[in-house]
């Protein structure tokens, strides 16, 4: 994986990482708001009981304007109608809220009662459920003493649920002794939890407790009581949620539950800021992300590119100064490449001049013994015997092969220093690839191979150097010889493009082949294929690197194809146009 995706991937990863930490981070949140709403939720509901408990409180405060009033101490005892006609009546009891009115004696008699419908005031008759709670064992009307003075709470009856408060029946200065009970009832009905609304400012409903296992809300909250919880926190749907507690009856055991239902603004409100934080996170770190790609790219993956561009492009027999602009590390490294491409050209150059020195060297004495072998074999200096011929014909093909690599070494040398130059001139390029051809027929017949030569009829003269076009064409003649087995077969076509504007060679034969992985390295100097050093196949690993200088220095092309155990196909394009010098070396 290359620095650029690396780099990539690393704020990808980064992006992905800090996200989802934001992302749990905003699901705590939302975890907080909800906790929050769940608190808001109870303490409303605790507030809305409050309520409730003051309307108890507050029943119980006007009962006891009643029960210590020498009047109605008066009145329990001579039932007489004078207080009924001016306290008892349905106006009366509308004033100051209530729907009942009962006094009840000591023993448990049911002295007088007044039960009136508070919108139309008439008269109605006591719920037959009360009754059983106004004799004289019921826990409503049971004082031993004046110290004992209220009783309150809910009744749940049958008929639905009743606020009481009883209190003693006293004297005005709350002496005694106690001559009864009186006893304040309201219904808890529509308006009056219609009036708790409006105070707490949402909605109630209050359930009898015996009704609650047929409602499922309720019933679920019956079951979190039935834990030890005093209330209840259920949503109803994603707009509103609903709180619950149980209200316990006279008797002590649970009478009603109160459900007020809410709007869900807490979590909303921490659902839309938890919203817009991510999203304002997540546009800093798109922002962030993107910069610091901006950034990297620019002032490190940018300048790493071309850093590596331009030493890729130095190749050498055509190097080129880096030059990256600025004072920052990649430019120091430019300069330092630059140092090292300088000495390593200066130690090329001593190279190259040394191998041209020392094959200048080689091939006088190479020179003469081949001349003098020459003379041997012909019989110049008498007669030889036939282990002489033989031994002498080993001398000269191992000589030739030395003249050979001298040549090639020399040509190497001279086209890295620059000192080969082109003698362009009108050349009859078919004759001198036809001459070429003839050159390699006693390897062709040796090895027993098909060979063929197309050449396009009407070639024009082509402005070129006669002697370097023969080189070109004798390596890649010779290296489809050489690595073609026995048998095989060797192609060669020379001819015009198209366009006409371009002169094609072509040299196919059915050799080894190249493999794949070796085939970027073919025209490198002194570089063989490693099936080709199996087979021990005699080479320079030159005339390959050759044929690329000559024909790019010339402006043209060389490429080719090859499959391992099917052979290679080489080609090379030289443009018609003139050059009269090599390209810069």
């Amino acid at each position: 994986m290359g620095i650029r995706r690396k780099m990539f991937a690393i704020i990808v990863s980064t992006f992905i990482g800090v996200l989802l930490i934001f992302a749990l981070s905003g699901l705590l949140l939302l975890q907080g708001f909800s906790t929050a709403e769940n608190e808001e939720v109870r303490g409303n509901v605790l507030r809305s009981r409050a309520v409730f408990d003051s309307s108890v409180d507050n029943l119980a405060v006007k009962a006891h304007d009643w029960s210590a009033w020498d009047d109605t101490y008066a009145f329990i005892k001579d039932h007489n109608a004078e207080y009924i006609s001016s306290n008892l009546t349905s106006q009366s009891l509308q004033s100051i809220g209530v729907n009942m009115m009962l006094f009840v004696d000591t023993e448990g008699t049911l002295v007088y009662s007044k039960n009136i419908d508070m919108v139309s005031l008439a008269d109605v008759p006591l719920p037959p459920g009360l009754l059983p709670y106004l004799e004289a064992s019921s826990p409503l009307t049971q004082y031993t003493s004046v110290v004992d003075r209220v009783r309150k709470g809910v009744i749940a009856l049958p008929e639905g649920l009743l606020m009481v408060a009883a209190r003693p029946i006293e004297t005005s200065k709350q002496g005694g002794p106690v001559r009864g009970t009186i006893v304040f009832g309201k219904y808890v009905d529509t308006p009056f939890v219609e009036g708790i609304s409006k105070t707490i400012d949402f909605p109630l409903v209050l359930e009898p407790y015996s009704n609650v296992e047929s409602l499922p809300d309720f019933a679920q909250a019956a079951r979190e009581f039935s834990l030890g919880d005093t209330t209840a926190v259920i949503p109803v749907d994603k707009a509103s949620i609903a709180g619950y507690t149980v209200i316990h009856g006279l008797d002590g055991r649970p009478a009603l539950v109160l459900r007020a239902v809410m709007d869900r603004h807490t979590l909303d409100l921490g659902q839309r800021t938890v919203l817009t934080y991510f999203a304002f996170m997540l546009l800093t770190l798109a922002l962030i992300s993107v910069g610091m790609w901006f950034l990297i790219d620019k002032f490190v993956l940018s300048r790493l590119s071309r850093l590596t561009s331009l030493v890729a492009s130095s190749t050498p027999t055509h190097q080129q100064e880096i030059v990256l602009s600025g004072h920052d590390e990649f430019s120091r490294l430019a300069d330092v490449i630059n140092t090292l491409t300088t000495k390593l050209k200066q130690i090329d150059i001593a190279k190259t001049e040394f191998v041209s020195l020392a094959s200048h060297q080689l091939r006088t004495p190479l020179t003469s013994i081949s001349w003098y072998t020459e003379m041997l074999l012909a019989g110049d200096a008498g007669k030889l015997t036939a282990n002489q011929s033989k031994y002498l014909r080993e001398i000269y093909a191992g000589n030739r092969r030395m003249v050979e690599l001298v040549n090639a070494l020399l040509n190497v040398s001279r086209l890295e220093l620059g000192t080969l130059v082109f003698e362009v001139r009108p050349t009859d390029v078919a004759a001198i690839a036809k001459s070429a051809v003839e050159e390699q027929q006693p390897q062709v017949e040796g090895k027993k191979l098909r060979f063929s030569a197309d050449y396009e009829d009407g070639l024009p003269l082509v402005s070129t150097d006669a002697k370097l076009f023969r080189m070109v064409v004798q390596n890649l003649l010779s290296n489809a010889i050489k690595y073609t087995p026995e048998g095989g077969g060797v192609t060669f076509t020379l001819g015009l493009n198209t366009t006409r504007e371009v002169l094609l060679i072509t040299v196919t034969d059915t050799g080894y082949g190249i493999p794949k992985n070796q085939q970027d390295k073919i025209f490198t100097k002194l570089f063989r294929a490693d099936n080709a050093r199996v087979k021990e196949v005699e080479g320079t690993g030159l005339g390959l690197y050759i044929v690329k200088s000559i024909v790019e220095h010339s402006g043209g092309k060389v490429w080719f194809e090859s499959e391992v155990g099917k052979g290679s196909r080489f080609f090379v394009a030289i443009p018609l146009a003139r050059r009269d010098t090599l390209k810069p070396i």
